[in-house]
């Protein structure tokens, strides 16, 4: 409610006509960053903050089973590296799959 109370009050045109502003900004692909992105991500990432294409190696259960108390943190540790690094793949290959189909258009503009 206080919140509320607060935004009725406050004076957000000048914020509103900033982002209008940012809204009417053209915006233009770079292809020979995006041809060097997806030549990097071709020969297995690792570069420029792509992110590796695969991990190293595969943490399995039988692997934690056999391991002495000591390497098993080291298991979890690399288990969880590989877990961050699935996340960031998916997430490069969201922005990678956009910016391919956006490579032919002139000009963006990106609401706000």
């Amino acid at each position: 409610m206080e919140a509320v109370k607060y935004l009725n009050r406050a004076n957000i045109e000048p914020m509103c006509n900033t982002l209008d502003i940012l809204g009417g900004v053209k915006w233009k692909l770079n292809s020979r960053i995006l041809e060097m992105m997806e030549y990097v991500w071709s020969i297995g990432g690792g570069l420029g903050g792509i992110p590796k294409r695969y991990n190293d190696r595969t943490i399995t259960p039988e692997m934690f089973k056999e391991a002495p108390f000591r390497e098993k943190l080291k298991l979890i540790q690399e288990h969880q590296h590989n877990k961050e690094n699935h996340s960031l793949r998916c997430e490069f290959l969201l922005r990678l799959g956009i910016a391919q189909s956006f490579k032919t258009v002139n000009e963006l503009y990106f609401p706000h």
